[in-house]
């Protein structure tokens, strides 16, 4: 009986101090496991700034992009401004020109005009004054016949 009671006494004990060193490796596991997850987790007080850090960043970010855009809006308002007083410029510009030259060739055939009038009068003129020395001519003719028929009759 004796042995029974040491065995049982045995058996309690090893059952103990197994249980007892299974609990601590279970605390030491979990406390371990705690402190891990604690590390690897900021805490909630530190991330509240980051986040806000880091959304007034997005934020001036953003900002920084929409002015960015409304500028090149501008800049391309500007250009296409520009582009396009330029053209009205040019057109103006080849307007007078083709005026111009309107106006230089109205100015050429006005002299051609003059010119062909000038001619045709100066043209009537010589054809007057020929017909003139042809009738001047043909009086003198005339009258030379006259003559010499009165001088051959005297």
């Amino acid at each position: 009986m004796r042995k029974e009671r040491q065995s049982i006494h045995q058996n309690v004990v090893a059952t103990l101090a197994t249980f007892a060193i299974h609990s601590g490796f279970l605390i030491f596991f979990i406390t371990n496991l705690n402190v891990a997850v604690r590390l690897q987790r900021p805490n909630q007080a530190e991330i509240e700034p980051v986040q806000i850090a880091i959304l007034e960043e997005i934020d001036l970010q953003t900002e920084e992009e929409a002015a960015l855009l409304q500028a090149k809006q501008k800049a391309e308002e500007a250009k296409q401004q520009a582009i396009a007083q330029a053209k009205k410029r040019q057109a103006e510009k080849e307007a007078a020109l083709l005026q111009a030259r309107q106006k230089a060739e109205e100015a050429k055939q006005q002299a051609i005009a003059q010119a062909k009038k000038r001619q045709a009068e100066e043209e009537a003129a010589l054809l007057q004054a020929r017909q003139k020395a042809e009738e001047a001519k043909q009086q003198a003719i005339a009258q030379a016949k006259k003559r010499q028929a009165e001088e051959e009759a005297a």
